[in-house]
């Protein structure tokens, strides 16, 4: 399997992770819910719900409240799938396209995601822009790729919204335009895209094609510190070149940017 096949896999598996946050509660208390609701959801699953068959999928793939185990993912994924369930569909397009539970296969991986597209899933539809645009056992296909990823885009999906950005930042598929890049990558970026935070901070670093503003790029370098370790960098790196003050601004205004993004959430 190449490494594309596998960035591409991994990338569709990392925007269907979801994580449920328990708050106010000893760990133990957090341990008992945790284990409850896991009782629950394979109960569910069990009995035939197709959601929870592919919630259930996915926890046995990316191994979030049980030990990994993609022949146990397949399984549920399988059956949401044969239900007509988006989400299973896709998963089973993950599982076929980085061979984790079944054998490598990028054209039942190619299937799986156009049945769960059809459905209107925005991770299926951004897979399959993401196929066509590198190529991953079909032809490359620009045109096609910017078809299905203008599909995720209409559904606000945030990885699809900073891929437009990239695109007219850089002039790829489209007529290069600096200011449409910042909007794709600011409307990422307020859903806590952190590519698209990093790239705000550093189009307002590097004043290219726009005006520099220091005290923005601090913002969303210390936006995307938080998990990603060069913006820790790229920030404390701006912030010699600022004044108390502005440094003392752009945490605020940072702050006020995390309880938006947050409260949007539902954190």
């Amino acid at each position: 399997m190449g490494s594309t096949t596998r960035w591409v896999a991994g990338f569709c598996f990392a925007l269907l992770f979801t994580a449920d946050i328990c708050g106010g509660q000893t760990f133990a208390e957090k341990r008992a819910l945790a284990a409850k609701a896991l009782a629950e959801l394979h109960a569910k699953a069990e009995a035939g719900d197709a959601k929870a068959q592919s919630k259930l999928g996915l926890r046995y793939y990316m191994g979030e409240g049980v030990e990994e185990d993609f022949g146990a993912a397949l399984k549920w994924y399988r059956r949401a799938a044969a239900q007509g369930d988006a989400q299973g569909q896709c998963g089973l397009g993950n599982c076929y396209s980085q061979g984790n539970g079944a054998k490598q296969n990028d054209a039942e991986a190619l299937k799986w995601y156009r049945l769960a597209a059809a459905q209107g899933d925005a991770e299926a539809q951004h897979c399959i822009a993401s196929i066509f645009e590198f190529g991953v056992g079909v032809k490359k296909d620009k045109a096609e790729a910017l078809k299905w990823r203008r599909l995720a885009v209409a559904q606000n999906l945030p990885v699809a919204q900073y891929e437009f950005g990239v695109m007219y930042q850089h002039g790829d598929g489209a007529k290069k335009d600096v200011a449409k890049a910042m909007e794709w990558y600011r409307l990422a970026a307020e859903q806590d895209h952190v590519p698209a935070q990093c790239a705000l901070g550093n189009l307002y670093r590097d004043g290219f094609g726009i005006e520099r503003d220091r005290v923005e790029s601090y913002v969303w370098f210390h936006l995307s510190a938080e998990t990603h370790q060069l913006s820790k960098k790229w920030r404390d790196e701006v912030a010699k070149k600022m004044s108390a003050p502005q440094i003392t601004s752009a945490i605020a205004r940072s702050a006020l940017l995390r309880t938006r993004i947050d409260a949007k959430a539902g954190k």
